[in-house]
């Protein structure tokens, strides 16, 4: 892609009009953005947060899910979070796609669940045989927890930055992150 990128410029097509055209969506995208934003929930006082692209809403919407992969990148900057995860199901069952940070491996994550990746991008295909992803999410709940999500294994070299002064939002005087519930 970026071989063609550079032969567009030496062309003549201008590197701001490119860029730009590059990161344009279908009128779609964004109605399942909005339908799989619907979906997001934060679990294990907020490390793990996870969202759901349903075969319903893509009958419902008619996207192809080409994109969707950007979704799991967006729900992953949501604070105090250290793995996000994608469910999006499939005819083969519920492809799992897992983004993480501070020293928890995705990796670890997805071999677990029988696939496989990077350290902070992984995925797997989980739920085969037609369940769904309500039928999947319960069931690999304690394997997940077992490679990393329930208590985050985290080498020294990387530590959450503190919070400032080492005290949490509460402590501060302040009120909970937007979007998460109060205590």
């Amino acid at each position: 892609m970026l071989e063609a990128a550079g032969a567009l410029i030496d062309v003549g097509v201008p590197y701001t009009e490119l860029t730009d055209r590059l990161q344009w969506r279908h009128p779609d995208y964004f109605k399942m953005l909005g339908e799989v934003m619907g979906t997001v929930e934060f679990h294990l006082d907020g490390r793990l947060v996870t969202a759901r692209l349903t075969r319903a809403m893509r009958e419902r919407i008619g996207e192809s899910d080409d994109d969707s992969d950007d979704f799991v990148g967006l729900i992953r900057y949501a604070e105090g979070t250290l793995v996000a995860a994608l469910l999006k199901e499939r005819d083969d069952g519920v492809k799992l796609s897992v983004r993480s940070r501070g020293g928890v491996s995705a990796q670890s994550i997805c071999r677990e669940l029988g696939g496989g990746g990077h350290l902070a991008a992984a995925g797997a295909t989980v739920g085969r045989h037609g369940r769904g992803v309500a039928a999947t999410r319960g069931r690999h709940a304690p394997r997940a927890r077992a490679a990393g999500i329930g208590r985050p294994r985290l080498s020294s070299r990387f530590r959450p930055p503190p919070t400032p002064g080492g005290r949490s939002r509460r402590a501060r005087g302040l009120s909970p992150a937007p979007g998460r519930p109060r205590r």
